[in-house]
């Protein structure tokens, strides 16, 4: 077998397995509802809540999943999906991982427009297609 055949049968079983792998939409809610748990873990103190706070607490997370499950939007290109909110994106979908954009400096979310996220995508990809190159020729 020539090393271009075999660079092809790799490339379809690696674009076949991010075919399969491809995160669900539950998944991107899921991902967004993670993060906000985590972000409202590390900005309160759970030692010093009283009984009444963490009420509250279980109340605003019940009504922000309710509100999350109606605004995440993936968008699914086979590949990959983006997870979206409001019309920005603020996350990308995997390998079944979804990984949503957060700079934790600020103690916010990243939003991306449609076109950034493809030339972040582009580029990786092409990365990806030199270090192929490399190795099998």
């Amino acid at each position: 077998m020539k090393s271009s055949q075999i660079t092809l049968i790799v490339i379809g079983f690696i674009l076949f397995a991010l075919m399969a792998t491809n995160p669900t939409l539950e998944d991107h809610r899921q991902a967004v509802i993670e993060k906000m748990k985590d972000k409202m873990a590390e900005s309160s103190n759970s030692d010093s809540k009283n009984e009444l706070q963490k009420a509250g607490e279980a109340i605003g997370m019940t009504i922000g999943q309710g509100l999350i499950d109606k605004a995440v939007i993936r968008d699914n290109y086979l590949f990959f999906s983006l997870t979206q909110i409001n019309e920005n994106y603020i996350g990308i979908g995997v390998a079944s991982k979804v990984f949503i954009f957060f700079d934790s400096e600020n103690n916010k979310i990243f939003s991306f427009s449609f076109t950034e996220i493809i030339s972040l995508i582009l580029i990786a990809l092409s990365i990806f297609t030199l270090i192929l190159y490399f190795i099998f020729v």
